[in-house]
């Protein structure tokens, strides 16, 4: 595996731990109790435990995953170009499944964010072949819209063009170039996050809309720091190597998403749990993480390509995979 991908892989599989520290509470609920289990638990309470999880996670790590999301597009099309096939063609046809595997797992969790994923990839499509000015553009009013109105839908798009451009600009290489932009974004972007934590923490529990709009505000600056210090770091070799295990979970990151919902389904009937405190999410997302990091470990000393992973691949290539 070339490193510039394993650090990828590793961040992949930090950002998957974050998303189950927000998930996990709502493993299980219906579709009438989903919106009182999902988003910042204990607002009006102002429990210090969310309070951190807000300042900290809250948005950071699907941001994160959006990224990741729009760095996938750009290796999967212009792997697929240089192979001579249609990218925007094939990466509609794999969008197209990954709905379809969505709208399943919709069935068994309501938060499920594949379908989603799947509709919004589509808006990846136009912009494959436009100058990374271009896209910048387009990122500079998406961030300010979201300034102003502080919406999920913006994050996702932001973050999904970020990792398009990311990759169109040759930041996957870890060179001294992407190591000084990397440097110059953390100098940015960490003192923003700073402030922005310090805000949410200070005005927590006072007024529940404020206190969204402020996290989701801030979502964007703060996935930034965290990107720019995790690629600082992960593009070492040394630190890279010492992440395997981290990274076995992100390289089937979508199979291991939906092994959260089983495994967070499983173990809260077997500890007879029916509502999921934050004091309980501290101890039971790094239980089901380290169970995923084991039996990635183990997995792939046989296999190459995670089982859902080369579901999604055979259903996108057909005949030619």
């Amino acid at each position: 595996m070339k490193q510039r991908y394993l650090s990828l892989d590793i961040i992949r599989g930090i950002a998957l731990f974050g998303i189950l520290l927000i998930n996990i509470s709502s493993y299980g609920a219906s579709l009438n109790d989903l919106e009182s289990s999902l988003g910042l638990p204990s607002t009006f309470k102002g429990n210090t435990l969310d309070m951190l999880i807000a300042v900290l996670i809250e948005k950071k790590f699907y941001a994160m995953f959006s990224f990741l999301f729009g760095v996938g597009f750009f290796i999967f099309a212009s792997r697929a170009e240089a192979k001579g096939l249609n990218p925007l063609r094939l990466f509609t046809r794999r969008l197209f499944f990954l709905f379809l595997f969505g709208l399943a797992h919709l069935y068994f969790f309501w938060g499920s964010i594949l379908s989603f994923y799947a509709i919004y990839g589509l808006a990846l499509l136009p912009f494959y072949r436009r100058k990374t000015s271009t896209i910048a553009l387009v990122m500079a009013l998406l961030f300010i819209a979201n300034c102003l109105l502080g919406m999920d839908d913006l994050i996702i798009l932001l973050m999904f063009l970020t990792g398009l451009w990311f990759g169109k600009k040759g930041l996957l290489v870890p060179n001294e170039s992407t190591k000084n932009f990397l440097q110059r974004v953390a100098q940015v972007s960490v003192p923003i996050a700073l402030a922005g934590g310090v805000i949410t923490a200070v005005t927590y529990g006072n007024d529940v809309e404020f206190t969204m709009y402020i996290v989701a505000v801030f979502a964007v600056p703060t996935t930034f720091s965290y990107l720019a210090l995790l690629f600082l770091v992960f593009n070492q070799q040394r630190a890279a190597q010492l992440a395997m295990p981290i990274a076995r979970v992100g390289q089937m990151a979508f199979t291991n998403y939906l092994m959260q919902n089983i495994l967070g389904v499983g173990l809260l009937a077997l500890f007879g749990i029916t509502a999921v405190t934050t004091a309980q999410v501290l101890w039971l997302a790094p239980l089901i993480y380290a169970i995923e990091v084991v039996w990635s470990w183990l997995y792939f000393k046989r296999f190459r390509m995670g089982p859902f992973e080369w579901l999604w691949r055979k259903c996108t290539y057909g005949k030619k995979f």
